[in-house]
């Protein structure tokens, strides 16, 4: 068993010949110009008795309060009116200072280890060997250090070992205390010197039973191969001067104390965040069950309630590390692993096999129970990769593992891929097209590669010069053009670059944005009651049905005449009138909506032939009494405007000759002078625009 420095922690044991830089007080190394020394004074309270502790924190007031001593004085605390300083009575008789080399001898004891190092502290003619050839500043400097070590070892005694701080001078003990009283005691150095000075040090105490501190914080253990670390938290609101470890192998019965000293922290400030003091046991058997008890030592020699913590050591030594031999492949799936184990161990359980199918950081266990030790081969099947890291471990029965070197394989296929399936796509108006298809489900799948045409017929031109990895790819196509189909098919590359058959052709339509091309017009005729039209129609494929429209020469907007199919190329207007110019034109539409350009319009008028509506059921009736012809007729205009009526006579097979006009609210007419015989009477329309209507006669006789 041994107590060191482990884990990082700065841990120091103090044998009779350790140097010790720190303790319980913390003392700073006196400067070459510092004449002055504070004193620290604690106290604590016994069921009979008040013990006080004190030192002053420099090497050199120590030395000069040794030769001067202490004087300690006490006053007791009125609860009315409190203490003053008159109120302080000495308690001893004459100051208190070191005992001699004889009293020392006779008090201690030949055998108190700390008396023993508080002598040579106070006593020893050279506390630390000198070195030869120094000049005087290396010698003040040693003899500096040499003051450092004579006063931190005279304080480490101390704080150990109640009866060497009593023989130092720097204890005291009243025992004319009455329980439940309170006093302030307070330590000053007998003599002030006018070399150096020191202040004085009080403290106030109740007399009261004062239980045994409380054990040190978070004690704990560590296991390791014939080992136990023990660790502890140096972290206590009183703080101990040093600690000690015990063991007990028998589950508490007996207790052995394992250092012969305290453990003392040399430099707590040193310590790292989360750093411990520790101890290690080196004397224990493996899976034997051990109890461990730790105390603290405060500055009063005395010892706090103990902490205790079991644990055991245990087996941490791997078995020898086995040696792979270079993988075989079997079958285009199946792998055979060998190996050698040079030395098989007492405590020797077998063999694990781990696979790695990326890196060497993945590995995973490929045999759940370990494999006998006699076995030394081992047959695996990748179906997910076709490469593979292997490494063989050999395991002990506790459970303590030694890994081979890692062997690497690629496995040999000459199988292609089966061909990607599922192939779906889409073009949006944007013109990407993006594509999609079900990932092939074989080990060792590289990626893919598109290929693309516009006629399927047509050789297919792949898109992706390299492997495309992704079961997504997307396209970029031109939409302004003529050829409304794509058509795309996929293939399957493995690691050895062999590629699969084609997939299924997917047909993708573009989305139309070119509209149609406008019709032309070949013709138009016009009549005096319709316009015929005839036009080429738009040489579009896609034209699902054009839209003729007319406008009338003095209004602007067209309206939609007709909706005619696509391959209509004739059309007669009979919705007209004469003598009004009509000006028409045509739009192609095609299946998406688009609508072409306009087509260069035509224009056409309706003429008048100067025809107009005759008169009906004329009569004529000779009245012998009278003799006269009277006429009668009947008219339903059908143009509007002005017209009246123009008479007509013929006598015999004589010429028609005008013989009178008629107003247009005329519908009869009287011929007083007749011509014997057979007469013949007409009647003409005319309008005032030109017009004029047939003849229309009748014949009488008188």
């Amino acid at each position: 068993m041994k107590n060191d420095s482990c884990c990082g922690k700065k841990i120091l044991v103090h044998t009779i010949i350790l140097s010790i830089i720190a303790c319980t007080f913390v003392f700073a190394q006196e400067s070459a110009n510092r004449r002055f020394a504070a004193l620290k004074l604690l106290a604590r309270s016994a069921p009979d008795s008040i013990v006080l502790r004190w030192a002053p924190d420099t090497p050199g007031g120590w030395v000069i309060a040794n030769s001067l001593g202490y004087i300690v004085e006490r006053a007791t605390i009125d609860p009315v009116k409190g203490v003053e300083e008159s109120h302080f009575t000495p308690l001893v008789n004459r100051p208190i200072k070191p005992l001699s080399l004889e009293e020392w001898k006779q008090y201690a004891g030949p055998t108190n280890d700390f008396s023993a190092i508080a002598v040579q502290a106070v006593y020893g003619k050279r506390f630390v060997p000198q070195a030869t050839n120094q000049n005087a500043a290396a010698v003040l400097s040693d003899a500096a250090n040499e003051l450092t070590n004579r006063f931190s070892f005279a304080l480490y005694a101390a704080d150990n070992d109640a009866v060497t701080a009593q023989a130092l001078g720097l204890r005291f003990v009243d025992t004319k205390v009455r329980r439940g009283e309170r006093y302030v005691y307070k330590v000053y150095v007998a003599v002030q010197t006018p070399d150096y000075s020191f202040d004085t040090a009080y403290v106030m105490i109740e007399a009261k039973e004062t239980p045994p501190a409380d054990p040190p914080l978070g004690f704990r253990a560590e296991s390791g191969d014939g080992i136990i670390k023990l660790f502890w938290s140096v972290s206590a609101p009183l703080g101990f001067s040093g600690y000690y470890v015990y063991r007990s192998a028998d589950n508490g019965k007996t207790f052995s104390r394992m250092n012969t000293v305290p453990i003392v922290v040399a430099q707590i400030s040193t310590l790292h965040d989360g750093a411990s003091p520790c101890f290690i046991d080196t004397a224990t058997v493996n899976y034997r069950k051990y109890r461990y008890r730790l105390v603290g030592v405060t500055p009063f020699g005395d010892f706090s309630k103990p902490i205790e913590v079991t644990a055991f050591s245990r087996d941490l030594t791997p078995p020898p590390a086995p040696i792979v031999a270079t993988p075989r492949q079997l079958s285009p799936t199946r792998i055979k692993l060998t190996w050698e184990q040079s030395v098989v161990p007492k405590d020797f359980k077998g063999f694990v096999i781990t696979r790695s199918i990326a890196t060497l950081d993945s590995m995973v266990l490929r045999t759940p129970n370990p494999l006998p030790a006699t076995q030394h081969e081992f047959i695996d099947v990748l179906t997910e990769n076709d490469e593979a890291y292997y490494a063989v471990a050999a395991v002990d029965t506790a459970g303590n593992y030694a890994f081979s070197l890692p062997v690497y394989i690629a496995l040999i296929d000459s199988l292609p891929p089966p061909p990607p399936k599922g192939l779906r796509g889409k073009i949006h108006s944007n013109g990407k097209v993006t594509l999609w298809w079900q990932p092939v489900k074989k080990r060792n799948i590289l990626g893919y590669r598109v290929f693309y045409a516009n006629d399927p017929t047509h050789d297919f031109t792949p898109l992706t010069g390299h492997v495309h990895t992704d079961t997504v790819y997307i396209d970029s196509v031109n939409l302004s053009t003529l050829t409304k189909k794509l058509y795309y098919k996929i293939a399957a590359v493995d690691k050895q670059y062999q590629h699969s058959a084609f997939s299924e052709i997917l047909t993708l339509q573009r989305p139309d944005v070119v509209p149609p091309s406008a019709p032309v017009f070949r013709d138009v005729v016009a009549t005096d009651s319709s316009v015929q039209l005839t036009w080429h129609c738009s040489v579009s494929k896609d034209v699902s049905h054009q839209l003729l429209l007319r406008r009338e020469e003095k209004i602007a907007q067209w309206k939609v005449l007709d909706s005619l199919k696509a391959t209509v190329s004739k059309y007669i207007d009979t919705r007209v009138k004469q003598r009004e110019m009509y000006i028409y034109t045509l739009v192609s539409v095609d299946s998406s909506g688009l609508r072409s350009e306009e087509a260069v319009p035509v224009a056409a008028r309706p003429y008048d032939t100067g025809k107009r509506s005759s008169v009906q059921q004329l009569t004529a009736t000779y009245d012998r009494k009278t003799n006269t012809v009277t006429l009668r007729w009947k008219y339903l205009p059908k143009e509007q405007g002005e017209y009246w009526f123009v008479l007509y006579k013929a006598v015999g097979n004589g010429e028609f000759k005008e013989y009178g006009s008629l107003k247009a609210n005329a519908r009869s007419a009287t011929d007083t002078n007749p011509a014997r015989g057979r007469s013949t009477y007409g009647i003409l329309v005319l309008t005032s625009d030109g017009g004029q209507s047939e003849m229309v006669t009748v014949n009488v006789n008188n």
